[in-house]
Order: structure tokens, then C-alpha cells, then sequence
């Protein structure tokens, strides 16, 4: 198992977790096996080029955002997740996540 099998499982699981999809959910979406999903999200087992591209067609998110890096012309990985979560708050809920970030920016770092 290498670094960036190890990292692109962690990164794989988050955006599974996130949009609320289970392994066997993802593997039957990408025509994969659950095994499969769970030996690359241990980092045991690099997934094939056509794999890569399966998961991130099901997960709507570029091949180089799952590796830690950005797609081109994207903005960071970070404020991509923040607006994915964002997006499943209703409008209460966001604005007390705004008024949260507020307070964290102004604290002396």
C-alpha cells in the first residue's frame, strides 16, 4: 500500500460518506463489486483507470479533486465540500453556519 493509495481511499470514502451513498450503493452504481470499494477505500487496492473514472462520474466529482488536488479552473477543495454541505442545510441552518464562520475569521490566529 502506497501514500496515495492511502489518501485516495480516505479521499474516496469522505465523498461516498458525504453524499450518503453505503459501498455496495457506490459499487452498484459504478458496476463494481463492494469489495472492490472497500479494498480501495483501506488503500489495499489502486482502482484502474476506468474505475477512476466511474467513481468520480458517480460521485460528480474530477478525477484530481479525489487525488487532494484541483481540476482545472476549480476553486479549492475545501470550499467545494463546504458548499456541498451547505447545500443540505435549509436556510436557518446556513445562516447560523455563516454567523460560526464569521466568529471563526475573526479570531486572532
Amino acid at each position: 500500500m502506497t501514500e496515495l493509495q492511502t489518501r485516495f481511499g480516505e479521499s474516496l470514502r469522505r465523498f461516498r460518506t458525504q453524499r450518503g451513498l453505503t459501498q455496495s450503493q457506490l459499487a452498484e452504481a459504478i458496476g463494481r463489486s463492494t469489495d472492490l470499494i472497500s479494498r480501495v477505500e483501506r488503500g489495499d487496492s489502486a482502482p484502474s483507470f476506468g474505475t477512476l473514472e466511474a467513481l468520480s462520474k458517480a460521485l460528480d466529482v474530477p478525477v484530481a479533486v479525489m487525488f487532494g488536488g484541483q481540476a482545472p479552473g476549480a476553486q479549492d477543495q475545501t470550499l467545494t465540500e463546504i458548499e456541498h454541505i451547505l447545500g443540505g442545510l435549509n436556510p436557518s441552518q446556513r445562516r447560523w453556519m455563516l454567523d460560526i464562520i464569521r466568529q471563526a475569521a475573526a479570531k486572532p490566529r
